[in-house]
């Protein structure tokens, strides 16, 4: 029996042995293949991990609005509880009193402490951020006052809590601002009558039974139920900015919201702002304006040149002695007159390259006009002469030049399109992203990212593949 037992143990202890040396082989095997990736490939331990980068589209409801104004105001409602519980604990030891000097003196105390709470509760729903919680809960929309920027995030936070940096979400809401009674002309305007508010129903919870909406009356349910009614030949992009009473404490008041005509229905008005996942691993604003120029944007590059010929000579660099004449056959089409509005007229300037009837910057070497093109024939003599350079790096090295002329006339565009755009919008750089096609023979879509580094004036940044 002993010579089992301790042949038991022996086997025991063998398998022990080879289970370390086996966990002790396969460490160190790992830390050489660390050593050796780290040794032999550089930049290993920079590489990131594989991320999962998310593009989201969402538009908030009016329950999102609750969840964002409950949001807003609960350090306050934190607050206000503890206030109410000065009062319940009072009551507690109330209940413990043994004495009856215990009780009176207790009930005295408790007494004394409402008009105190109700007094404290009062202040701190006077607190900015209670204030605004209340607002977007009850309203469902956000303005100039309550912007999304600054409150949206709350709501986004919770609902992709788990997105990875890097990752954004256009986020369409309802939005009323203030100066819309002012840019929207009378005839836009309407006030609902006892009538209206009749038309939609006089049930228990429905306008017409009280002539009014609250926060369990929706307006924006029953108000384009009615403009299709009243307005049955509007076309897309009519809006149509509409009073109505408003119920959250009596008596209630009167308050608006625009709506607009998508083509087929009436639907709120809404706006649209980017927010993205941020290094603090949180939702963040994101003022970063993304377009894809239409005609009215290349236009905007031949009317600028048109209408600036001193500029326009300073550009195409030693043209001085040049005619009018030649100044304008370089820079526009010589086949067309300097500028027009249909196809028979110009189509495409060849500075930047631009072009608004095919909405592209044309950066064909071919399509160059070099024997008015001083600066141009300069560049492209110089990387000529360039012995060190083979053909293909020579066409690159052109290709090189031309698209700088492309990314000049994208600024342009930009100081055209946005002259009051300013380099920070709360706290955040300003930056728009042109995603735009380049015509080589064949199509290249890329995205242009520009700063605003002054008041209307744009810096590149970098390109990008748009699709």
């Amino acid at each position: 029996m002993y010579l089992k037992i301790n042949l038991k143990l022996k086997f025991t202890q063998m398998k022990k042995l080879i289970y370390l040396l086996f966990s002790i082989s396969i460490i160190a095997l790992t830390i050489s293949c660390e050593d050796y990736n780290i040794k032999n490939f550089e930049g290993y331990e920079q590489l990131q991990r594989p991320t999962n980068l998310a593009a989201y589209n969402y538009q908030l409801t009016p329950t999102d609005f609750v969840t964002i104004g409950d949001a807003v105001k609960k350090p306050v409602e934190t607050e206000i509880t503890a206030q109410n519980a000065l009062l319940t604990a009072k009551l507690a030891e109330l209940k413990t009193a043994k004495t009856n000097a215990d009780t009176l003196r207790i009930r005295a105390e408790h007494t004394a402490l409402i008009p105190v709470v109700a007094a404290n509760i009062v202040t701190l729903k006077l607190k900015p951020e209670y204030v605004a919680g209340m607002f977007i809960r009850t309203n469902k929309f956000f303005n100039e006052t309550y912007p999304a920027s600054n409150y949206a995030s709350l709501f986004l936070n919770s609902k992709y809590k788990y997105a990875d940096k890097g990752s954004s979400v256009q986020l369409t809401y309802k939005y009323v601002n203030p100066l819309d009674t002012v840019s929207v002309t009378a005839a836009n305007k309407y006030t609902l009558t006892v009538d209206d508010y009749k038309a939609l129903g006089e049930a228990a919870g429905q306008p017409g039974q009280f002539n009014n909406f609250s926060a369990t009356i929706d307006q924006d349910v029953y108000i384009p139920r009615l403009l299709a009614v009243k307005y049955p030949l509007a076309q897309k992009g009519d809006i149509k900015l509409i009073r109505y009473m408003f119920f959250v404490t009596s008596p209630a008041t009167l308050t608006y919201s625009l709506y607009q005509h998508n083509g087929t229905a009436w639907t709120v008005f809404s706006k649209t702002e980017q927010f993205v996942f941020a290094n603090s691993n949180e939702w963040m604003f994101d003022p970063t304006i993304t377009f894809a120029p239409d005609k009215a944007d290349f236009t905007s590059i031949m009317a600028y040149l048109d209408a600036n010929k001193e500029q326009r000579i300073k550009m195409m660099e030693g043209l001085n002695e040049w005619t009018e004449k030649d100044t304008a056959r370089f820079i526009f089409n010589p086949s067309f007159p300097p500028l027009g509005t249909d196809y028979n007229n110009v189509r495409t300037e060849f500075f930047f390259g631009s072009s608004w009837w095919f909405l592209n910057f044309d950066v064909r070497i071919t399509s160059r006009i070099y024997k008015t093109d001083i600066a141009l024939t300069r560049a492209f003599a110089a990387i000529d002469a360039n012995t060190s350079l083979d053909g293909d790096a020579k066409t690159a090295a052109k290709n090189a030049f031309l698209e700088k002329r492309v990314i000049q006339g994208m600024a342009l565009m930009l100081a055209i399109k946005y002259p009051e755009l300013v380099t920070q919008v709360k706290g955040i750089d300003q930056y728009v992203k042109v995603n735009v096609l380049l015509f080589t023979g064949a199509r290249w879509y890329w995205t242009y990212k520009f700063q605003c580094v002054e008041k209307g004036k744009f810096k590149y940044i970098e390109r990008t593949k748009w699709k």
